[in-house]
């Protein structure tokens, strides 16, 4: 083949193989970049075409890769090119056959940055995905998402799929969290949460909670054993425990201590609040619309309990409020609606 005759000639040397292929070396202030090439030429004006036809390249430069293609051009025109992928030190990528571990999966700015050798059978992709420090006991981990699973030391068999899913989960297991930010910062065990912000909470070990819906045990913090479905149920909840709350807003004032509530219907028990008085609210049902309305408890040593009521139907018990009630059944539509 006869080489092109146009070449850059000062710092730039090449070399041309066949009628399109290049590899060529040039020195821009003091650095010396090194290219692999298809249909390209390093002239007077830049990259050029040698035929018509596209182009590509990967291109070396102080460690970093860069692969680069440009769409179809006519020879001896300028070429234009987008980047395609760009490979440098923080860069990670193994499929089963590039990381201390073995079977782990990994592709991500610092996705699996510190993964021990005995650590297997992992899924870690995106940036920053699993990046801390990890023992031999993280095992069957699943991370996909910005930060997801970021903090993971010793932790096992944990999904995270999602923006800062299960973000701040170290060392517990049997985790599942698929949303933005669900699981965000539970440090528990054996949760389920589905939906953004589901289970976001604040620093707290809680425990087998299941959050399904946007909002879902928001504000959670150690409160262990709870069942929440739908937006933004049981949003307020930080420590209470064994409730189940289905629908949109179910249970979504109660804050502290509560237990073992039964809450089904759009806004079922939404208006619960033992307030800071030494009232509670435990072993309560309400099924339908506003049923167990209630309100705030009041603040001192009121100690009003909400306890063992049963309420079916329309605005059932809807004016608790500052009467709370203990063993009282409320059937149908308006009724104890002045107590």
């Amino acid at each position: 083949v006869t080489p092109e005759t146009d070449w850059r000639s000062a710092n730039v040397t090449a070399l041309q193989v066949g009628a399109g292929g290049t590899i060529f070396a040039r020195k821009d202030a003091g650095e010396t970049k090194i290219f692999f090439a298809e249909n390209v030429k390093w002239t007077s004006d830049g990259f050029e075409y040698i035929n018509n036809g596209s182009a590509g390249y990967i291109g070396l430069d102080g460690g970093t890769q860069t692969f680069a293609v440009a769409g179809s051009g006519s020879a001896d025109a300028v070429a234009s090119f987008t980047t395609a992928m760009i490979l440098d030190s923080n860069s990670r990528i193994s499929l089963s056959n590039n990381d201390a571990g073995d079977l782990n999966t990994i592709f991500g700015h610092s996705a699996g940055a510190s993964i021990h050798a005995d650590a297997d059978q992992n899924t870690f992709i995106g940036h920053q995905v699993a990046d801390a420090t990890m023992t031999a006991t993280a095992n069957d981990n699943t991370g996909v998402g910005y930060i997801a699973l970021s903090a993971l030391t010793s932790g096992k068999e944990n999904t995270a799929i999602g923006s800062y899913a299960l973000f701040n989960n170290a060392s517990t297991d049997y985790n599942t969290a698929v949303g933005v930010s669900a699981g965000q910062f539970t440090t528990g065990a054996n949760n389920t949460y589905v939906g953004s912000n589901a289970g976001k909470g604040a620093s707290g070990a809680e425990a087998s909670n299941v959050g399904v819906g946007k909002n879902a045990l928001f504000a959670v913090t150690t409160g262990s054993s709870n069942v929440a479905i739908g937006k933004s149920a049981m949003v307020s909840v930080t420590t209470a425990g064994e409730n189940v709350a289905i629908g949109e807003s179910a249970l979504q004032s109660l804050l502290t201590g509560s237990a073992a509530n039964i809450a089904i219907g759009f806004y079922a028990m939404r208006n619960v609040d033992e307030g800071d008085g030494d009232g509670d609210a435990d072993y309560n049902i309400a099924i339908g619309y506003d049923a167990l309305k209630g309100g705030d408890f009041g603040s001192g040593n009121d100690g009003k309990d909400l306890k063992h009521n049963i309420a079916i139907g329309f605005q059932a018990m809807d004016a608790t409020n500052t009467d709370s009630q203990t063993g009282t059944i409320a059937i149908g539509k308006d009724s104890l609606g002045a107590l």
